[in-house]
Formats: C-alpha cells, sequence, structure tokens
C-alpha cells in the first residue's frame, strides 16, 4: 500500500479504485472471505443505502483509468492491455448491475408493443430464471467450501424470487447516478453516506 501510495482519496469507490491501481501495477488481488461476509446489511433500508453508495466504485471505472494514464504514464505503458481489460470489465459488471433487473421490463414492454404481451412477460422471466440458475450453478462450481455450495432446494428458491431481488438490486444505483450528474453539474463537498447504521 505504501508504495502504490496508499488508499486514493479522489473517489468514493477508494477500495475498488486501489484494487485497479494494484491490477494496473501487476498485483493480483484476492478478496478476504470473512470481510465480505461481514458486509451483511441487518435491515432493507441498509440494504438500499448500501448499494447506493456501493455503485459510486464501479461508476468510476473510467475516471480510474483515465487517472491512471495521466499520473501514472510508465505503469499505463507497461501494464496497457490489463488495464483497458480490467476497465472493460469493470463497465460491464457496472451496466449488468444498473440493467439486468430492467430486463423483464424491457421484455415486457417489447412485447406490448409488439402486441404479444404474454410472450413479453415469459421471455422476461425467463431470461432472469436461466441466468439465476446459471449463476448459483457457476457459484456451486467455483466454491471450494462444500458447506458453502447451494442445496438442491435452494437453488430453486433462488431461481424464483431472483427477478424481485435483482430488480430491487437495480434500483439504487439510479440515485447514485443521479447524485452523481448533479454533483457535475452543481460542484459541492458531498460526504458519502455511511453503509451501516450508526
Amino acid at each position: 500500500m505504501k508504495q502504490l501510495g496508499f488508499f486514493p482519496t479522489d473517489s468514493f469507490g477508494e477500495d475498488l479504485y486501489f484494487g485497479f491501481i494494484a491490477r494496473a501495477c501487476g498485483y493480483i488481488v484476492h478478496h478476504i472471505p470473512i470481510l465480505e461476509e461481514s458486509d451483511t446489511p441487518s435491515n432493507f433500508s441498509s440494504m438500499l443505502r448500501q448499494k447506493y453508495v456501493w455503485f459510486w466504485g464501479p461508476l468510476g471505472y473510467f475516471y480510474y483509468w483515465l487517472r491512471l494514464k495521466r499520473k501514472m504514464p510508465k505503469v499505463w505503458r507497461g501494464h496497457k492491455k490489463i488495464i483497458i481489460a480490467t476497465t472493460f470489465l469493470g463497465i460491464l459488471d457496472a451496466l449488468t448491475w444498473l440493467l439486468e433487473g430492467w430486463a423483464f421490463v424491457i421484455f415486457f414492454i417489447c412485447g406490448y408493443l409488439l402486441g404479444k404481451t404474454t410472450l413479453g412477460l415469459i421471455l422476461g422471466l425467463g431470461y432472469l430464471w436461466a441466468s439465476a440458475f446459471f449463476s448459483g450453478y457457476m457459484y456451486n462450481v467455483f466454491t471450494a467450501d462444500n458447506t458453502k455450495k447451494l442445496s438442491s432446494t435452494q437453488l430453486i428458491i433462488s431461481v424464483i424470487v431472483y427477478p424481485l431481488i435483482v430488480f430491487i438490486h437495480g434500483l439504487p444505483p439510479l440515485f447514485t447516478i443521479v447524485k452523481q450528474i448533479r454533483l457535475i453539474i452543481y460542484p459541492v463537498k458531498y460526504l458519502r453516506p455511511k453503509t451501516e447504521n450508526n
């Protein structure tokens, strides 16, 4: 951390931002499971606030790229491919987070406009259910700890409730984007809200 200048303070997503810089410098970043699991919110409003705050990180990928190119030109020239790939995957992740929950709405509206509302409804739910099953399947394949793998019952329940969960998951980022646009138009000092209750 000392070698890379500690956590950057010119963005809200300092941990993701630092991970981007570390990866650009050739380091492999591994998450610590016990710390990841400690971030579970205690209530629904805390969860929405947490997602609102966390989206600042993925929202800044293009900025991280430009800032690194300007302030660390040697790193940029030496690791250009990994920097571009990381930026692309980060932006793709942000778009997925933002838009996946709206896939159902998009399919439904398209079906309505084409006069095939039922088909749009089936395709929207089918897409979300298939992506939920695939995500759960991949989670089971790549989870080394057998005690953390999803049972068949858990996977089925996850698939059924996934459309609602992923829709709610995509709502807070909309407020993050609106706030970011307002800060660009009307620059003021803005302190990121805490993700915890106290």
